[in-house]
């Protein structure tokens, strides 16, 4: 049911029609934006809208409020912009890296390294998403450039930390009837997913008449019979880390919960589900104080990175931009 997306969400650029260079995919002040930043981005965000939304159909599905193409675009966009931002800033106030960060760069590196079977396995996935292992060093450079400017810009108490989970966190159970293959997830047929519609709003009217709903989650369900904490973007893992995203529809039926709410029958392409708000629990924020910390200051570097973006002249390579599809 998750997806993970890593990028992060999307704000206005300043457009123009002036060209950056066939191999630029835009301008920030005198800085080129490497066209094979915005492909990587790019082509991680198709193949995972493909995979939710179909590959003959997801290009004009709607997604988060607009074509999914679109939505790919202007979040790889977004990422490739940033990650020049986030790097020069950085180097400009003499940031460098420690030693625990190169330790943890070159593990993790490492890893997918041996992953894909060597370097040269390692290079080949890399082309299939446009990018060599240089631009790759400086895409991961990027993410921790923006873990020490985080740290160096922002702060967060425990109580901005509950408040956020109170705000922000909703915590859910829900039934679902499958109309895909568990094991392949093929789309079942006609007949069973009419049967399955049946059955998912036979089992609502049992829940909408006042029939127990954990009850009803421990008989029917076709997912797990768990809690799962949704935030926007993210969910809780039970550990207190954060883990993918769930699906859109899921995510945002359940975000629209008061506590103690049922849905109306919220449909993904998974199947069908019933979804039920709980209260907020104690534990869960014990163990999700430091993630939840976390998300409060990366909230207010986003507004600070908006501001110095407000500050700069950004300039899109529009003939590169909208040849991608």
């Amino acid at each position: 049911m998750k997806r993970i997306f890593s990028v992060i969400l999307c704000v206005v650029l300043v457009l123009s029609l002036a060209a950056c260079g066939s191999n630029t995919i835009a301008s920030v002040d005198n800085l080129k934006v490497d066209r094979g930043f915005f492909e990587y981005y790019f082509n991680q965000l198709k193949a995972q809208l493909e995979s939710e939304l179909g590959e003959e159909t997801w290009e004009t599905a709607e997604y988060e409020g607009k074509s999914a193409l679109d939505y790919a675009k202007e979040r790889a966009l977004q990422s490739a912009v940033e990650d020049v931002i986030v790097t020069e800033r950085a180097k400009s106030e003499g940031i460098k890296f420690n030693n625990d960060d190169i330790k943890s760069m070159g593990t993790l590196k490492n890893q997918w390294i041996s992953y894909y079977g060597g370097e040269d396995g390692f290079k080949k996935e890399l082309e299939k998403y446009g990018i060599t292992t240089k631009q790759f060093d400086y895409m991961l450079d990027a993410a921790y450039y923006k873990n020490h400017l985080i740290d160096k810009y922002t702060e967060a108490s425990d109580e901005e930390a509950l408040n956020y989970y109170n705000d922000n966190i909703v915590k859910v159970k829900h039934i679902l009837v499958l109309t895909v293959d568990p094991s392949t997830n093929a789309k079942l047929g006609e007949d069973e997913i009419v049967n399955a519609k049946q059955k998912i709003d036979r089992i609502l009217q049992s829940a909408k008449n006042g029939e127990d709903f954990d009850s009803l989650v421990a008989e029917y369900t076709e997912d797990q019979d768990k809690f799962y904490y949704v935030g926007e973007g993210f969910a809780l893992s039970d550990d207190g880390t954060e883990s993918g995203k769930m699906v859109s529809e899921f995510e945002t039926a359940a975000l629209a919960l008061n506590p103690g709410e049922i849905s109306d029958v919220v449909t993904s392409q998974y199947g069908y589900h019933i979804i039920k708000r709980y209260d907020n629990d104690d534990e869960m924020f014990e163990n999700a104080k430091d993630t939840l910390i976390s998300k409060v200051r990366q909230d207010k570097f986003t507004d600070i990175l908006n501001e110095w973006k407000s500050k700069m002249k950004i300039v899109v390579n529009e003939d590169v931009y909208n040849s991608y599809k």
